[in-house]
């Protein structure tokens, strides 16, 4: 009886080391592989600009410096508005008076942005070799695929 009961001990304690040493040997995603969107942030506004989330679109809020946007997000500003967004890795978008704006993606790799009317102002100061900015309007896509300045300008009839 004894012996039959240290065998049914040492079989659990088997199955349970087994158990933990296929738990250190499953792979897992590393870090790079996972995707999270990242966000721009309100960095400086002049002026009676508004912004709406993308998860409730008829309700638009007072923007506000270090408000974040994230994807469906849109910022409008008026004819006395101006606003200022903050990108990762330093780069800035700044927009003019009477614009209309919405981030459509913002992955590690690709930020897309909608400019509906006005104007804006990229200062793209740094991207990786794989990353890509686009800023579609209502007629042209535009891909900003290395450092620089940049002004994309709508006017009202799209």
């Amino acid at each position: 009886m004894l012996a039959s009961l240290n065998r049914a001990n040492l079989l659990k304690l088997g199955f349970a080391f087994i158990f933990f040493v296929s738990t250190l040997t499953i792979p897992r995603p590393l870090p790079a592989q996972e995707r999270y969107p990242t966000v721009a942030r309100i960095s400086f506004v002049s002026g009676p600009v508004t912004y709406s989330r993308g998860d409730d679109p008829d309700h638009w809020d007072d923007a506000i410096e270090n408000v974040p946007l994230t994807i469906g997000d849109r910022i409008y500003s008026p004819e006395d508005g101006r606003a200022e967004l903050q990108l990762p890795a330093g780069n800035f978008v700044r927009l003019a008076p009477r614009s209309y704006f919405s981030t459509l993606n913002l992955t590690d790799d690709i930020k897309q942005f909608y400019l509906g009317e006005g104007t804006a102002s990229f200062n793209i100061k740094r991207l990786r070799s794989d990353e890509v900015i686009e800023v579609d309007t209502p007629n042209v896509s535009v891909t900003l695929d290395e450092p620089g300045i940049y002004r994309i300008a709508v006017d009202e009839d799209g």
